[in-house]
């Protein structure tokens, strides 16, 4: 069997099952400052241009035969906080996987589930689980 070319494979359903996670610090209006590096996350995020809260997360390998599982994790302040109107609540929308490895992770308010930015200079922790193309 080749190496993986991320450090956690998962076998299951006689299906090989990627797990990949990356840390994003954010600065001003949800610019991604630092990420872990794309050799380490087996990804690249980016902040999806002209949406409010969205980014794009792109798989280093290409396209994969299915998303199986997104989530992302805000990091909150040690003390402050979280306003109900900023990013907090996370769903996958435009699933590209299969065609060009590709999807995106939506924040949005807790209040009224509409589309919201992370509260500046904060971060956010995204686990990923993909199954690899036969």
């Amino acid at each position: 069997m080749p190496k993986p070319e991320t450090p956690y494979e998962i076998k299951t359903n006689r299906r090989e099952v990627i797990l990949l996670t990356s840390r994003v610090v954010l600065g001003t209006s949800g610019a991604v400052s630092t990420q872990t590096p794309e050799g380490k996350s087996g990804m690249v995020i980016t902040k999806t241009g002209g949406e409010v809260g969205r980014y794009t997360i792109t798989l280093t390998g290409g396209k994969r035969a299915a998303l199986l599982w997104a989530g992302a994790t805000v990091i909150a302040a040690d003390d402050a906080a979280m306003t109900s109107t900023s990013g907090i609540v996370t769903s996958v929308r435009d699933d590209d996987i299969a065609s060009d490895g590709t999807f995106e992770i939506q924040f949005a308010s807790n209040t009224n589930l509409a589309d919201a930015e992370i509260t500046n200079n904060l971060s956010f922790m995204i686990t990923v689980l993909i199954a690899m193309v036969p």
